[in-house]
């Protein structure tokens, strides 16, 4: 479990790590996803931060937050989930960003 709490700690420490190469402020960075700079602030804080808020945070600094994150070789134990509903026989990713979709295409693609 440590392990698994070590590497989502990370993404914080990543996200300000490009905010400071970039020259770019909270501040910035809030005003451009409109959100607060309290709500980034708890984000670097927890545990936690949903797919959709990396890619955005992503878009807002040019920067492939989901691919460094990927190339960190995670133990088994602490690979993140994905869940995927099943409606008529067929997988739903209605609910996902569209570059989590793609991203999936080209991996079963890879495959």
């Amino acid at each position: 479990m440590k392990n698994q709490l070590e590497r989502f700690e990370c993404v914080g420490e990543i996200i300000r790590r490009e905010l400071a190469n970039r020259r770019m402020s909270i501040a910035e960075l809030a005003r451009e996803l409109h959100c607060s700079r309290s709500s980034l602030y708890a984000m670097f804080r927890g545990y936690d931060v949903s797919v959709q808020r990396l890619i955005l945070i992503g878009k807002a600094l040019d920067y492939d937050f989901l691919g460094e994150i990927a190339d960190t070789n995670p133990t088994p134990q602490a690979l993140p989930m994905l869940t995927i509903p099943i409606v008529d026989g067929h997988p739903d990713v209605t609910h996902l960003p569209v570059e989590m979709v793609e991203m999936l295409r080209r991996e079963l693609e890879r495959r």
